[in-house]
């Protein structure tokens, strides 16, 4: 019975690096705190001898010095060093929240480093100007990145460094990354008729990469299967880039029945266990995105017309997928609005809040969208004001009716 209890502890996530996660802390917080001190007080108002006394008191003092060693850990620190860097930050993204911090790089060294609260284990994406790696966290993590831009640049990040308390996940993630990365440059080039071996021998010396690491390192259940699920997207992802790329050159490609089943095996509907996974979020929306144009295309719509918009939203509010799909499929057709005809930028405004639903895509966009609203043609420029190289201080006000020079 202790196994399978401990069983159920490790699997369900209520313990993790030998502390309980905080899902349980105020049932086992109550209980034993309430006990503990019923006790201490009974003893001193029956007038218990003072060696009883003092051994209710230690009782107490040890519960609650456990319970402090079982919460202080709920954190995971993050610190590193970039080097060649072209921007004076980096951004981390923590995936299972779909939130942001942006951290200040030290001027002096390109220094960061900040704390963020973990409830269990967590993928984040650490980037900086659109290279970044991912980081396997969980509580009590405190691990350091050392990072070169132009590394990144030349060899997909393979000389990349991470250390500390907590590494080894996100190390052996990077290792698959790197090596994922190498044979995607390749795929599209590869002869049809070799294709279905190759990509078949990849993606299973892949699977026994991560069942060897299972064995010695013994990570979560959670992790393992995720890995896996995860070179599944990215063997149907580089098979129909293959068939894009091939397309151009081919109406009609060859088509590997084996491998176009594979892909569409692939569920759309398990969003929430798997949303960390970026390729997933990725590839769920652009499934999605690929099945709403060929709807539209097959109603014989313009999609660039005012009815295809239309068209367009309708269909990402009756799909059978997650919201935050949902917020992604309307984010791409929504942030490209500056460049579309009012007739367009109508039917946005009309629609977009209809299928987004996320607040931080809802408030940038009504900030957008009131900004290139305000700088049409014909509208009156918005007012300005600054400090001339005399330190005089120069207003749009003051320049109404003068020809002005802007150089």
């Amino acid at each position: 019975m202790a196994n399978n209890l401990k069983s159920f502890l490790l699997e369900d996530n209520i313990i993790k690096g030998w502390h309980i996660q905080p899902k349980v802390l105020s049932f086992f917080h109550c209980r034993l705190v309430v006990f503990s001190l019923a006790s201490l007080l009974r003893a001193i108002v029956h007038y218990q001898p003072t060696h009883y006394i003092m051994k209710q008191f230690s009782t107490l003092l040890i519960v609650l010095l456990a319970l402090n060693s079982c919460t202080k850990k709920q954190t995971a620190t993050i610190s590193g060093k970039v080097s060649n860097a072209f921007q004076d930050y980096v951004t981390l993204y923590m995936l299972h929240k779909w939130e942001k911090d942006t951290i200040a790089l030290n001027p002096k060294d390109n220094t960061f480093s900040l704390k963020v609260n973990m409830e269990g284990e967590h993928n984040a994406l650490l980037n900086i100007g659109g290279y970044g790696i991912t980081l396997c966290l969980q509580p009590g993590a405190n691990i350091y990145v050392k990072l070169d831009v132009e590394d990144f640049k030349n060899t997909d990040g393979v000389n990349t460094k991470i250390i500390g308390e907590g590494n080894e996940n996100s190390v052996f993630k990077l290792l698959l990354d790197t090596k994922n990365l190498r044979f995607d440059k390749d795929f599209r080039t590869i002869p049809i008729d070799s294709l279905k071996t190759i990509a078949e021998n990849h993606y299973n010396s892949i699977i026994e990469e991560i069942e060897k690491y299972e064995q010695e390192k013994n990570p979560s259940n959670s992790f393992i299967d995720r890995l896996k699920f995860e070179q599944k997207i990215r063997l149907a992802k580089s098979y129909k880039y293959y068939l894009k790329y091939h397309k151009q050159n081919d109406p009609q490609p060859l088509i590997i029945e084996d491998l176009n089943t594979f892909v569409e095996s692939i569920p759309l509907n398990n969003f929430d266990y798997y949303q960390e996974i970026t390729e997933y979020r990725t590839f769920v929306t652009a499934q999605a995105q690929n099945k709403i144009r060929e709807k539209i295309a097959k109603q014989g719509i313009d999609r660039w017309a005012v009815a295809g918009f239309n068209a367009y939203f309708d269909e990402i509010a009756t799909l059978d997928i997650h919201q935050r799909a949902k917020d992604e499929l309307g984010y791409r057709l929504v942030s490209r609005y500056r460049h579309y005809p009012d007739s367009i930028k109508r039917v946005i405004k009309k629609s977009y809040t209809g299928v987004i639903k996320n607040p931080t895509y809802l408030a940038d966009f009504k900030k957008n969208f009131a900004t290139i609203d305000a700088l049409k043609p014909g509208t009156i420029a918005p007012g300005f004001e600054y400090n001339d190289i005399d330190g005089n201080l120069v207003t749009s006000e003051s320049l109404k009716g003068k020809v002005i020079y802007i150089d």
